[in-house]
């Protein structure tokens, strides 16, 4: 392990260009996941939450302001 550190530190740049195929294909992968999975699900809750809303005819104001019902301060309660 000392040996490839100390190759490291007198070779910085061969040594950072070993090791960035390895960090682009983790960067790749995150991206991938986010892409393709978390930001599909996110976009299909808010579109169904949309059409939920429409179709029973409240207003979207109304529908923001109770996600954070929970939140009080002494302008809103949720008692009020």
């Amino acid at each position: 392990m000392n040996q490839i550190k100390e190759l490291m530190v007198k070779h910085p740049l061969v040594s950072m260009a070993l090791l960035f195929p390895f960090s682009l294909l983790i960067i790749f992968a995150v991206f991938s996941i986010l892409i393709n999975i978390i930001l599909p699900v996110l976009l299909a809750l808010s579109l169904t939450n949309w059409i939920y809303n429409f179709v029973i005819s409240k207003s979207l104001r109304n529908a923001s302001n109770r996600s954070f019902s929970f939140i009080q301060s002494k302008y809103h309660s949720i008692f009020s």
